[in-house]
């Protein structure tokens, strides 16, 4: 298919499967319209379930194929990264825009390939998961003050709490990136959180404890935890 470009759908057909789970990541062409050439290839060739991102109204109109869609708020590696802008290690600040009480919720890549592989082998799995079958607790689901305890708890240091501005400051120019560059889903995806997710187990102090603090905000480039 990377020789063929990334819509040549024709490619798929030989092969069968129960399950199929979109992982890629791209502009609105390949997120809405490519998955929905996958799901109508689904649809035809008997896939019973579509992990899905993005089209969940698209799947809800077919007969066959159900949806899955897995909530797992952020990935604590790119979180805690530069490319975020939130911690900075060398004077361990924390940046934030609002007033640090807004909830944002993570889990590891590892927890999210877990999550998705139990979900997979449960064939009555379908709709939105919020890993109600794992737990309660929502081990993940922390404000940024919270997350800035964590990180003076684990390492010993003094920590920094730095306000950007209000949400409502924030509005317009993470709207104003959106419009400018719309397939360009990185120049404003870390302005975003809605608060609607659900995670669960590693919290962020969980996740924190794993690294030495000058391994932190490099964790993202590291593939093995």
């Amino acid at each position: 298919m990377e020789k063929r470009g990334i819509f040549a759908w024709t490619l798929c057909l030989p092969y069968s499967c129960d399950v199929l789970i979109c992982c890629y990541l791209g502009d609105n062409k390949l997120m809405i319209d490519g998955q929905k050439n996958l799901v109508d290839i689904c649809e035809a060739h008997g896939v019973s379930r579509y992990f899905a991102t993005h089209i969940r109204s698209y799947l809800a109109t077919k007969q066959k194929i159900k949806g899955v869609h897995i909530l797992i708020g952020g990935f604590m590696k790119p979180v805690l990264s530069p490319f975020f802008n939130i911690l900075d290690p060398t004077t361990n600040s924390f940046r934030f825009w609002g007033e640090g009480d807004e909830v944002m919720e993570g889990t590891t890549y590892d927890n999210a390939a877990g999550f998705t592989t139990a979900v997979t082998m449960d064939p009555k799995a379908t709709g939105i998961i919020r890993y109600r079958f794992l737990s309660g607790f929502l081990g993940g689901r922390f404000t940024i003050c919270e997350v800035a305890q964590s990180y003076k708890k684990v390492y010993g240091v003094k920590t920094n709490l730095e306000s950007l501005g209000s949400l409502d400051g924030l509005s317009k120019p993470m709207h104003d990136k959106q419009a400018q560059s719309p397939s360009d889903i990185y120049s404003c995806i870390s302005l975003y959180i809605n608060g609607q997710t659900f995670v669960k187990p590693v919290s962020w102090e969980e996740y924190i404890r794993k690294w030495f603090l000058e391994q932190l905000p490099i964790s993202y480039f590291i593939l093995d935890l």
